[in-house]
C-alpha cells in the first residue's frame, strides 16, 4: 500500500523539478462556492456573467426584457422588483436566437456531431438588474443547459458549458437598446 502511495510521491516531486527557468504558477481549475461546518464546496464553472451599464435599473430591465423577447424566450420570470427576468425552464433543438444551438454551448460530441445541435437542450437563463450605486446598473447573466437524446429511449441529461456568446450577445443587445454602443 505504501509503495503507490511513495511512487507517487517521487513522481510528483520530480515533475515539480525546475530546469532553472521561472516557475510556473498553474491556473486554479476550481473556485470555493460555499464554506460549512463540514465541507468546502467547489466548482470548476466559471462564474456568471456581470457587466456593468451606464443606465438607471428600470431603463436597463426594460432593454432586457426586449432583448429575451427578441432572442426567443419564452415568458417566465418578470420581476421588476428584484431585477430578476428570464426563464429557467424552457428548451429548444437544433436553433436558438437564429443559431446553431453548438454556437453558444458545448455539451460534447456525438456520432452525429454537436451534441447541442442534435439533442434537445433544456435551458435556464435569467438576467439579474442591480443598481450599482453610481446612477448605472449592474446585469448579471446565468446561463445553464442540459441536453438530452430523444431518440429512442430517452438516456439521462448531460450538463452542457456555455461558450460566453450568448452572454456576450446579451450585453452588446442591452447597450444597443440603451443608447450606447458596444465595445
Amino acid at each position: 500500500m505504501h509503495r503507490p502511495c511513495l511512487a507517487l510521491l517521487v513522481a510528483a516531486t520530480a515533475a515539480c523539478a525546475s530546469s532553472g527557468g521561472a516557475p510556473s504558477v498553474a491556473l486554479p481549475t476550481e473556485r470555493t462556492v460555499a464554506v460549512d461546518d463540514n465541507n468546502v464546496y467547489r466548482t470548476t464553472v466559471l462564474p456568471n456573467a456581470k457587466v456593468p451599464v451606464p443606465a438607471a435599473p428600470n431603463r436597463v430591465f426594460e432593454a432586457v426584457r426586449v432583448v429575451y423577447e427578441e432572442l426567443g424566450v419564452p415568458p417566465g420570470t418578470n420581476d421588476p422588483a428584484t431585477g430578476r427576468f428570464g426563464n429557467i425552464d424552457f428548451w429548444k433543438q437544433r436553433r436558438f436566437a437564429n443559431e446553431a444551438l453548438s454556437m453558444y454551448l458545448n455539451c460534447g460530441d456525438s456520432f452525429t456531431g454537436p451534441v447541442a445541435n442534435n439533442y434537445r437542450i433544456y435551458m435556464s437563463l435569467i438576467s439579474i438588474v442591480r443598481p450599482d450605486g453610481k446612477g448605472g446598473s449592474e446585469v448579471e447573466t446565468a446561463f445553464t443547459a442540459q441536453a438530452q437524446n430523444m431518440e429512442g429511449t430517452a438516456g439521462d441529461r448531460i450538463a452542457c458549458g456555455t461558450s460566453g456568446r450568448l452572454e456576450e450577445r446579451i450585453r452588446r443587445s442591452i447597450l444597443l437598446k440603451i443608447g450606447t454602443p458596444a465595445p
